[in-house]
Parts: structure tokens; C-alpha cells; sequence
């Protein structure tokens, strides 16, 4: 009876050690099965990158990516007992670069995409402007690669798009009383911003063409008064130098006219004294 016993257990033992083994086996081979907590921070990222970025539309992946970079930041930021971060700085990068080349391809299609509209959201453009920067500053695209230009790209976009609406109002501002320069160098500025893909949105193309044409009746009427106000000018100098010249004309008298002119008529003469002086 008691070698039963210990037959069974034997065996008990000997079957437990074989379905460890089979497990364990099992889960080397296939680490995705394998709790989160057990694999690397880097892989671990990398499978949510796949899992909650890639394939998925616009919100949907950009929603994914926001909320791996901030478990990053989070990670980054824990200190062990030892003193040290949880996190090297190496390996912050690679996770943040891991996300980013998932979420790269979506994130600038949608930008290129976006600026082809004809009407563009301020919230939507601002946002994009906003993630293009960020992953500028993390320096996640290198200088010198399609990915930063399109990045800087989508910034020059936006910086013009604002920059368009302000000289647009400057614009207004003008009137026949401002300089011709001015006006004219107004003209300019406005029309710099009439270019891709500013135009593609149709009430700022619109009141870009509004101001120019606006600037240029201007200048026009500037350049009339301008005229007739050189014109009005030299006729009164030359009316003023008329004036001058008749103010300067002396009358030329005769000898008789002099003598007259100096006769003192008030002066008693007695004829008779003079009579009898002779």
C-alpha cells in the first residue's frame, strides 16, 4: 500500500515537473503572453505603439500616442530606492522614438491632408502646430530628413496663416491721409501671403485679394491728391512771386512831376511883397 502511495506521488511530482517545463517553455516562446509588468518598458511601449496607434485613424492614433508619451513621462520620472530614475535617459528617447515613428506617418498625412481644405478649424490648427513643435523640441525627426521638414512644414503653415490675418487688418487701417510708401509696402506684405496653402482657404484668399485691390484704389488716390496738391502749390508760389514783384515796382517821375511833387502847397505865398521887391 505504502508503494502505491509513493508510486503516486512520484508521479504527481514527475507530471508537475513536466507541465512546468511545457509552460515555461511556452512563455519564452511567446512573450506577448507574458504579464505587462514582466517585459521591458521599451517592448512594452512598442506593443502599445502597434496595439493603439498604427492602423487606427486620426483622433483614435493620436489619442494613443498622447497617452503613451505621458506613461513615459510618468515612468521617466519615478526614482528607486536606489537613488536612480527608473528610466535612463537613452532609454526615454528610444521609447519616445518608438511611439513617434508609429504615429509620424499619421500625424503628417492628416497635416498635408488638412491644409488642402478650404475652411480650417483654429482649435485643429493650433493643436497640430502645437504636436509638430513638441516633437521638434524632443528632437524625435533629424534635421535634414523629409519627417522634420514636414514637421517644419506644418509650423510654417499655421505662423503664416495668423501672420496673413494680422496684415489683413493692419491694412484697414490705411486711408488717403497715409503716406504713398507706406500704403504701397502694405500692398507687398499682403501680397507675399497670397501662396500655397494660404489660398487654399477660401475666406482668406478672399480677403487677401479684398485688401490688395483696397491698397491699390488707395494708392491711386494718394497719388491724384499728391498730384493735384504739387500743382495747387506751384500755382500759388507762383501767384506769391507775382505779388512780390508788383510790391517792387517804383513809379519813374519827370523833372516837372518832381518839382510838383515837392511844391508846398500849404506854404502862405505874398505875391505883392514879391511885387514890390523888385
Amino acid at each position: 500500500m505504502k508503494s502505491i502511495i509513493k508510486i503516486g506521488l512520484i508521479s504527481i511530482t514527475v507530471i508537475g515537473i513536466i507541465w512546468a517545463i511545457i509552460y515555461f517553455t511556452k512563455g519564452i516562446g511567446n512573450m506577448e503572453d507574458i504579464p505587462i509588468s514582466a517585459i521591458p518598458f521599451e517592448q512594452h511601449i512598442q506593443k502599445r505603439a502597434i496595439d493603439e496607434v498604427s492602423g487606427k485613424d486620426f483622433d483614435d492614433a493620436s489619442n494613443g500616442y498622447t497617452s503613451i508619451m505621458q506613461e513615459i513621462q510618468t515612468e521617466s520620472s519615478i526614482t528607486l530606492g536606489n537613488g536612480e530614475k527608473s528610466l535612463t535617459q537613452n532609454e526615454v528617447d528610444n521609447c519616445r522614438k518608438t511611439a513617434f515613428d508609429v504615429y509620424a506617418p499619421i500625424f503628417l498625412n492628416y497635416g498635408d491632408s488638412y491644409f488642402e481644405k478650404s475652411s480650417w478649424d483654429d482649435s485643429k490648427i493650433k493643436s497640430l502646430r502645437a504636436t509638430a513643435t513638441e516633437m521638434i523640441n524632443m528632437k524625435l525627426a533629424e534635421r535634414g530628413y523629409e519627417r522634420y521638414d514636414s514637421l517644419k512644414n506644418i509650423i510654417g503653415y499655421v505662423d503664416d496663416y495668423y501672420a496673413a490675418l494680422t496684415t489683413i487688418k493692419k491694412a484697414l487701417r490705411y486711408s488717403e491721409k497715409s503716406s504713398l510708401n507706406e500704403v504701397e509696402n502694405a500692398k507687398t506684405k499682403v501680397e507675399k501671403f497670397i501662396k500655397y496653402p494660404l489660398t487654399n482657404n477660401t475666406k482668406l484668399k478672399k480677403n487677401l485679394k479684398s485688401s490688395v485691390s483696397t491698397l491699390e484704389s488707395l494708392i491711386s488716390k494718394i497719388k491724384i491728391n499728391k498730384s493735384n496738391k504739387e500743382k495747387k502749390e506751384k500755382k500759388s508760389t507762383k501767384k506769391r512771386k507775382q505779388s512780390k514783384k508788383k510790391k517792387h515796382h517804383h513809379k519813374h517821375y519827370s523833372a516837372y512831376d518832381y518839382y510838383d511833387y515837392n511844391y508846398d502847397y500849404n506854404y502862405d505865398y505874398n505875391y505883392d511883397n514879391i511885387y514890390n521887391y523888385y
